[in-house]
């Protein structure tokens, strides 16, 4: 995770096919949100966004906390030889 600069953070996901351990290209992120629910607080969302991949398997979604503290990352993917979305809920130490 990095600082993008006005409160917002960028967090790079590595999607991995299991069965191969190859980095998964052309994935498709959607749905994807940030929630304080690990702080006890289930309203307080932040906008998140998903940026065009860097390389072969990377991927940064944008979050723009409006305060520091323990997030969930939630993020739905279509994956190229998936049947089924793919979905993680990944927790997250933003700062401000």
């Amino acid at each position: 995770m990095k600082p993008a600069g006005s409160g917002k953070s960028n967090v790079t996901l590595r999607l991995t096919h299991t069965p191969d351990k190859k980095p998964v290209t052309d994935a498709v992120l959607f749905q994807v949100t940030a929630d304080m629910g690990p702080d006890g607080m289930p309203p307080m969302t932040a906008p998140a966004k998903a940026l065009p991949a860097s390389k072969a398997g990377l991927y940064t979604v944008e979050i723009e906390a409006g305060m520091a503290g323990n997030w969930f990352l939630q993020v739905a993917a279509k994956v190229q030889g998936e049947s089924d979305t793919v979905r993680a809920a990944l927790p997250l130490q933003l700062g401000k």
